[in-house]
């Protein structure tokens, strides 16, 4: 260049930084391009912006772009963009490196590197499932196994939803009991390769393997599956799609999916489609009726809180902790609560189980960032109380914090309202129907901010309350209810597809049920048999031309064929109940004799196959 003594030709560009101060200075760092500094970042504004940084010098070949952490409090960074001095940024930006010169690549040129303008490139399946928790595993799985062209879409790089290793929630609720025990095969299976080591209670479970779980995907030959794609849009074809005549209105005709680490978009056709990302997110784009709010009429009151667990670990020397004067400050007239039913235990220092909880009031999806960063402040702000001003501050001394879930564990958001609405009164009247499918055992599990810890933090509590807290007599408020236990229910069928959107499935924790009934259906081993039935259901709608109301409705009992059948008696399945090997075998066969007895003896009975 003529400007510098560099043998080389430089470019002039500046950069751009989307970035927000989600804590008062908490998050700060830098971007840093070959030898160039930016200004520091996550500092003023509050909200998502892009921030000018200047111009830099970018010389010819490749460059390393980098983020430099200044806190160790999450800096928020959603993106780094090169453009030519003198315009803005809008929406993301594409640098490519030129035959002779690095460049700014204008929009129409994006297609070639697989950008946010590139065409979309089709591809179609049988039947299409959004979301990768335990519901969407079992539905995508299960329709494979039938022979069904399958097509998994997932936003996270792991699977597992809130019982992922990015949330830790610990499986609950009974598996392998009637009317349709074999349901519960794909259940077995995830516990065998989810278990993880160690011991897991008050909510947090064990971290277990990843790639295992994935290649179990993997393997299914029928299965494609994409991870890191974000469904962003849904395209409906009135009264057809992809091969269907419907009747009842307009269904899904494609889902465009986003990948959220390059840009690229596609578009995926499929002839029925299932929602099973907790949020109702492909459901609200296909504009279903949903429900957000309480129904009224219904006794039980109480919310759906948020949490993000936390653990700390000993070590073998002393770990500082800076002051935190940007999170709640935690001191002793309110660090002690009541304790909950269910500690974490285990070699912890100090470790946050499912009452760390906030967000009450507040809508979980729209609000579900802020959520998340109140959960941070409260733990960062208990660990500086413990660490720096506690008067048992030598005690954790050798401790320190290793591990914050960043990604928010949900309860329930949005429902899905389908031909038939699960109620509190099914499940405590034990309202039996025709087509029950899918057994639910939890207890009507609503929870409440805790009272005391609300009257110290009026942004919000932090802390939860539920209907079996010991103390709950002590600090609850018995007119909203009390703890209600249910016997084992079969959810109706009607309760897994969309009443509006004809083509539409559903599994999880946005099933048609009442924001009460939802408390119950909504913990993993029971979302993970609503997931199998729903893949087995929507097999015999593809290999039919049924939808998934014509199945219910005139061909119930070919259903009900296929549910009475192993979902595939692996090798997995048998290790999850505990099966493997002649003694496995010899106490499975022993626990099942001993239920019947009790059954003939007239005793209360559950069919429990799996003990």
């Amino acid at each position: 260049c003529s400007d510098c003594s560099r043998d080389q030709r430089c470019e002039n560009v500046r950069v751009w930084v989307r970035t927000r101060d989600w804590c008062g200075g908490a998050g700060r760092f830098v971007v840093k391009i070959g030898d160039w500094t930016s200004k520091e970042l996550g500092v003023g504004e509050s909200e998502w912006h892009w921030e000018d940084c200047g111009v830099v010098e970018l010389p010819e070949g490749e460059v390393e772009i980098r983020l430099h952490d200044l806190t160790g409090f999450e800096g928020r960074c959603a993106g780094v963009a090169l453009t030519e001095v003198g315009e803005e940024v809008h929406g993301a930006c594409f640098l490519t490196s030129g035959k002779d010169s690095p460049r700014i690549a204008p929009p129409s040129e994006l297609a070639s590197l697989g950008g946010y303008a590139s065409p979309l490139r089709g591809e179609s399946y049988d039947f299409v499932v959004v979301g990768g928790g335990y519901a969407g595993l079992c539905a995508a799985v299960a329709a494979a196994r039938q022979g069904v062209k399958t097509c998994l879409v997932h936003d996270r790089p792991v699977f597992g939803g809130n019982g992922s290793n990015e949330v830790r929630v610990g499986p609950i609720g009974r598996v392998g009991l009637k009317p349709f025990p074999r349901n519960s095969d794909l259940a077995y299976e995830l516990m065998a390769l989810t278990k993880g080591e160690g011991k897991t209670s008050g909510g947090l479970r064990p971290f277990f393997d990843d790639a295992k779980l994935e290649a179990w995907l993997v393997a299914e030959k029928n299965l494609t599956v994409m991870r890191e794609w974000r469904c962003v849009g849904v395209s409906g074809s009135e009264f057809q799609v992809s091969g269907f005549k419907f009747q009842e209105g307009e269904g899904i005709e494609a889902i465009e999916v986003l990948d959220v680490r390059s840009g690229e978009r596609r578009r995926i056709r499929g002839k029925l489609f299932a929602d099973c990302t907790g949020d109702a997110i492909l459901a609200g784009l296909a504009g279903a009726e949903l429900r957000t709010k309480p129904e009224e009429g219904e006794t039980l009151k109480g919310e759906y809180g948020s949490t993000n667990f936390w653990t700390t670990r000993w070590t073998d020397h002393e770990v500082p902790f800076p002051t935190c004067p940007w999170a709640l400050q935690i001191d002793e007239t309110n660090c002690d609560i009541a304790r909950p039913k269910s500690e974490v235990e285990g070699d912890y220092p100090y470790a946050a189980g499912w009452n760390w909880e906030s967000g009450f009031g507040k809508n979980a999806i729209k609000d579900g960032e802020w959520i998340r960063d109140y959960n941070f402040r409260a733990a960062y702000g208990m660990w500086d109380y413990l660490k720096n001003r506690s008067p048992e501050k030598e005690k954790y001394a050798k401790a320190e914090m290793d591990w914050l879930g960043y990604v928010l564990g949900k309860r329930a958001a949005r429902r899905i309202v389908g031909d038939y609405v699960l109620t509190e009164k099914d499940l405590t009247e034990h309202r039996e129907y025709d087509d029950g499918v899918v057994t639910t055992t939890w207890f009507l599990d609503l929870h409440m901010p805790h009272p005391q810890n609300a009257r110290h933090f009026p942004e919000g509590a932090f802390r939860s309350i539920a209907y079996d807290d010991p103390r709950y007599d002590e600090v609850g408020d018995r007119s909203k209810g009390g703890y209600k236990n249910i016997r084992p229910y079969a959810i109706p069928y009607r309760c897994f597809y969309s009443k509006s959107v004809p083509n539409l499935f559903m599994a999880g924790k946005d099933i048609s049920a009442t924001h009460v009934a939802m408390a119950s259906v909504r913990v993993e081993n029971t979302v993970a048999q609503m997931g199998a039935m729903v893949g087995r259901a929507a097999a015999l709608c593809v290999k039919n031309g049924w939808t998934p109301r014509q199945l219910g409705a005139e061909h119930f009992a070919e259903l009900v064929k296929l549910l009475r059948k192993p979902g595939r008696l692996t090798r997995l399945a048998k290790q999850g109940q505990g099966r493997i090997g002649v003694k496995g075998e010899v106490k499975y066969w022993l626990r099942v004799a001993y239920h019947k007895m009790k059954k003939l003896l007239g005793r209360s009975y559950l069919e429990e196959l799996a003990g």
